[in-house]
């Protein structure tokens, strides 16, 4: 089990932004047309404030994957968390944090999500101009699960670390009100 303010400062912007990409599925809002996804600090903190109570948020760059919209740098300038997709398809990227949704489970007032999660690494070989990802089951890198040349982390599912979150209803809403390693 883990109390809330235990939590990694990233992990906890990383659900942050997502609420907030969440509440607003088709991210027409944030973005001009292009790829380019603009998500103003005020919301992430006021997503941030529902989620976590009375946490003080950090405000940082979250390092991650551009395709699955777990990357965003902070511009303090702008206030503004900015990603921009990689043009390559994505391709080209160095290291990708991926979470899978693999089940949720209402009981009562309580919603449980189960998420998977990989960090990826990818490497590549100028000599055979291929690239290889090895998948970790954290970013320490201290457990690798596989090498591949197939980018993605679904056939490892079972040998990923699998977070039950769970949140309680309040009103019309739902709180955070912990997360902890499932498996």
């Amino acid at each position: 089990k883990t109390e809330i303010a235990s939590l990694d400062n990233q992990l906890k912007l990383y659900m942050a932004i997502r609420q907030v990409i969440s509440e607003n599925a088709d991210t027409q809002k944030y973005s001009d047309g292009s790829k380019k996804i603009e998500i103003p600090a005020a919301e992430v903190e006021q997503e941030w404030k529902e989620l976590f109570k009375d946490s003080k948020i950090k405000h940082e760059s979250l390092k991650g994957d551009s395709c699955s919209y777990s990357a965003f740098i902070y511009d303090k300038k702008t206030k503004t968390y900015i990603q921009e997709p990689n043009p390559d398809h994505c391709t080209s990227r160095n290291e990708a944090i991926i979470a899978v949704v693999n089940d949720t489970v209402v009981n009562g007032n309580t919603i449980e999500i189960y998420e998977n999660f990989g960090y990826v690494e990818s490497n590549y070989n100028l000599e055979t101009a291929s690239i290889s990802y090895n998948i970790y089951k954290d970013m320490a890198k201290t457990e690798k699960v596989a090498t591949t040349t197939e980018f993605g982390i679904t056939p490892y599912l079972e040998q990923l670390s699998t977070y039950k979150y769970t949140f309680e209803k309040n009103g019309n809403t739902y709180s955070f009100v912990k997360v902890e390693l499932a498996q």
